[in-house]
């Protein structure tokens, strides 16, 4: 039982099975265009979708998840909420660094236009 449990963990995980997972989930929730989504108290932007600068760049690099960035950024910019919750914990692979997602977050959005006092920053402590 316990290598069938093993395999079949296994087997979920790997990238093809997951991806076809993740997939068959996100279908039942298309991505909604900025004018039909109501107003809302606040934005909340979860990391993920970014790596911290390494000293060679100066700036940190978009990853795949980083379009719900750029979604809260339209949605603020739409005035669908007069904040933004950047929520993120360590920013990998430059963990050493002390780099914490929620703060790449919070310099993209000013890079991209919203004033920084909209921008409430909720850091994650790393599971230990």
């Amino acid at each position: 039982m316990i290598v069938a449990a093993l395999l079949l963990l296994w087997g979920c995980s790997i990238h093809p099975v997951s991806s076809f997972l993740a997939w068959r989930l996100e279908q039942a929730y298309p991505p909604a265009t900025v004018n039909v989504i109501a107003p809302a108290d606040a934005i909340m932007v979860l990391g993920g979708g970014v790596i911290a600068p390494i000293d060679a760049v100066a700036i940190p690099t978009l990853k795949q998840g980083s379009s719900r960035y750029w979604y809260a950024a339209r949605l603020f910019h739409a005035g669908k909420a007069p904040v933004i919750v950047a929520v993120g914990g360590p920013a990998r692979p430059n963990k050493a660094m002390g780099a914490v997602t929620s703060e790449e977050i919070l310099e993209f959005l000013v890079d991209v236009g919203v004033p920084r006092e909209a921008i409430v920053q909720v850091p994650i402590a790393p599971i230990r």
